[in-house]
């Protein structure tokens, strides 16, 4: 069997060809699926392995969430870059706790874990990686001693953890519902803001409902777990929806084009807002911000 191109692991199970580019098409049981130009191929062979290992966890996270990433040699940079890289062992643990919640059948039963393959599911550098992390909650006194398995004090981090993530995993974007803004939520909103593949964005004109539209507003606003407020175009709306949100407590990113922001209302100056120019510039600052200030810790990209 060929060895990955990205992770050099021997897991690949399929290559092919992009239906209507020149790229090609792969199959990785680590990376996932995703497609890669044929000069991007020696470009990240070239790379070292710690820079491939976190490309693997960024192009994995993007297949978990249902996308066959189209990679070429200008993206490998914003690859590495953008995987989440623990800041220090103990988080490692965290990632490697929560995947193993994700897919046991029995609290107190053994938790199938391959090094060989799951390495990037917790942005680790390697399968040796998984392995000394796996020692060090067996150290803490989180994993059972014999076999991949929670002790008591593992569930209790694990409830922990868990008890930090949001309970809502819908993001509602307040925004300009103007032609002009099209582009931005299709490029930019929607892929930002599910990228990590925790949150699904919504927007109230793309929900089917009976009601009036401020009561389905408020409706969605208080099932939702992280709003987004753009004050491209100055719309009131937008700021009674963020208004709204932060009485309810609900985390809120603040984004406006560029050349609106000399109008923001004074208000809402102090807040950071992402200042974008172009939707893949909004999607990329919207990612890294979500990533950053909202995910919960310790998230992995498995589905629960």
């Amino acid at each position: 069997m060929n060895p990955c191109p990205v992770c050099a692991q021997p897991k690949i199970v399929m290559e092919g060809h992009h239906p209507k580019k020149d790229m090609l098409a792969f199959r990785c049981t680590c990376c996932g699926e995703f497609y890669l130009d044929a000069l991007a191929v020696g470009a990240v062979r070239g790379l070292p392995m710690r820079d491939r290992y976190l490309i693997s966890a960024s192009i994995r996270s993007e297949s978990d969430a249902g996308r066959m990433m189209e990679i070429v040699g200008d993206d490998l940079p914003r690859l590495r870059d953008a995987a989440p890289r623990w800041r220090s062992p103990f988080e490692g643990v965290d990632r490697l706790l929560l995947l193993m919640a994700a897919r046991t059948e029995s609290i107190l039963g053994p938790v199938h874990i391959d090094q060989e393959v799951d390495f990037p599911m917790i942005c680790a550098l390697g399968p040796g990686e998984v392995n000394e992390l796996l020692s060090l909650g067996r150290a803490l006194g989180l994993i059972h001693a014999h076999l991949p398995a929670f002790t008591t004090e593992g569930l209790r981090r694990v409830d922990m953890l868990r008890a930090t993530q949001p309970d809502s995993r819908q993001a509602f974007v307040a925004m300009w519902f103007d032609p002009d803004l099209d582009a931005a939520w299709r490029e930019g909103f929607e892929p930002g803001i599910e990228a990590a593949g925790y949150f699904r964005a919504v927007r109230v004109d793309a929900i089917e409902h009976n009601e009036k539209v401020d009561d389905r507003i408020i409706a969605e606003l208080r099932r939702s777990g992280l709003v987004v407020a753009d004050f491209t175009g100055q719309r009131g709306g937008v700021y009674f929806e963020a208004g709204y949100a932060r009485g309810l407590g609900t985390p809120v990113i603040w984004t406006c084009r560029e050349d609106w922001t000399d109008r923001l209302h004074f208000d809402t100056r102090q807040y950071n807002h992402i200042v974008w120019k172009e939707p893949a510039d909004l999607r990329q600052q919207l990612a890294d911000r979500i990533a950053a200030t909202v995910l919960p810790r310790g998230w992995t990209g498995a589905r629960p």
